[in-house]
């Protein structure tokens, strides 16, 4: 994202300038600080839409389902930043405003796509990529923190479930199953490299 870009080299530039960081660091400083910035603005800019329409309690439930559980599971990721932004924008977008009318569907139908949609995760995480192959150790360490953020999420689906919240449970559903497609994509491109190309 432009905006995250641009305030990233101002600080790495400051920062270099009062000679806090080494120049060679320069690249990793400007990296992580343009992803937090990315992360910031992205959850601020869905928070800010959901309470401007009325639907802060479902951009909450998608800033909390979708982007650590992503993050955690791993999967396909966009060839850019841009198209990364634009795709993530989107899908957040397309839940915000698809889970009031999609709830009308039956609630029974909600909770079997959430479980098989955790199952799929559990057993496909964590999925790497080709530019960033995990150890077995991380991959462990990976699954278990995913294990646990998933049955904190599986808590509460089932509240909101037993509370009759349908929009909200409807969300979580819904996030659980982007990721999950999600990681089958990362898979399938995974296999489609020769081992020369990953």
């Amino acid at each position: 994202m432009k905006l995250s870009n641009y305030l990233s080299q101002k600080i790495v530039a400051i920062l270099e300038a009062n000679h806090v960081i080494a120049e060679k660091e320069k690249d990793l400083y400007l990296y992580c600080v343009d992803f937090l910035f990315d992360v910031i603005i992205f959850n601020l800019t869905i928070l800010l839409v959901g309470i401007l329409c009325k639907k802060a309690a479902i951009a909450l439930l998608i800033l909390i389902t979708l982007s650590p559980t992503k993050m955690l599971a791993g999967g396909a990721h966009a060839p850019n930043q841009l198209l990364c932004s634009i795709i993530s924008y989107s899908i957040s977008f397309l839940i915000l405003f698809f889970a009031e009318p999609l709830s009308l569907f039956s609630s029974y139908l909600w909770v079997i796509l959430f479980l098989v949609s955790l199952v799929a995760i559990l057993l496909m995480c964590p999925v790497d990529t080709p530019n960033k192959r995990f150890l077995k150790s991380q991959k462990r360490k990976l699954k278990i923190i995913c294990s646990i953020y998933l049955f904190c999420l599986s808590i509460l689906f089932f509240i909101l479930f037993l509370l009759h919240c349908k929009s909200l449970y409807t969300t979580m559903c819904l996030c659980v199953i982007v990721i999950a497609i999600n990681q089958g994509i990362g898979i399938f491109l995974n296999q489609r490299r020769t081992p020369n190309e990953a």
